[in-house]
């Protein structure tokens, strides 16, 4: 399986890279509902540009965190995912919204390297690390919520 590089900043020169993803990806369609879903509870995700790097805001949560994944560490990779997440409560951390490359997702030539569940596992380590935090739920599908600990 390939290694991907993981940050939670990103450069200004991704713009178009973070739009295409965000706002123009064709595999929204799947995840519509759950999508809009997410929209109506948490708001609108938006690109918000702070000094060099560019950030994923949503309209009423001002602490939204973002992670985002490369292809690799080098100065020229490419972007080809990203995550948002936050934690609402001591307990929880609530996972708003996953954006994949077309090439990674369930169908894609990369299907395999399971960027996704990379980008999930990468959220749950981070939670890992925070304490009192016992759940990780995401905001797609039936209240699909996963326990931290074991």
């Amino acid at each position: 399986m390939r290694e991907f590089y993981f940050s939670s900043k990103l450069s200004r020169k991704y713009n178009k890279a973070l739009e295409k993803l965000l706002f123009f990806n064709n595999k929204q369609a799947f995840f519509i509902g759950d999508i809009e879903k997410s929209i109506e509870e948490y708001g609108a995700p938006r690109i918000v540009a702070d000094g060099e790097t560019l950030r994923i805001k949503t309209g009423s949560i001002n602490d939204v965190q973002n992670l985002f994944a490369f292809d690799s560490e080098a100065e020229d990779a490419n972007l080809i995912g990203f995550i948002l997440y936050f934690r609402p409560t001591l307990k929880k951390m609530i996972v708003l919204h996953i954006a994949v490359d077309e090439n990674y997702t369930f169908d894609g030539k990369f299907s395999d390297e399971t960027l996704t569940i990379q980008l999930i596992n990468k959220v749950r380590e981070i939670a890992l690390k925070i304490r009192g935090i016992e759940f990780l739920s995401i905001a797609y599908g039936r209240d699909f919520t996963i326990p931290i600990r074991e």
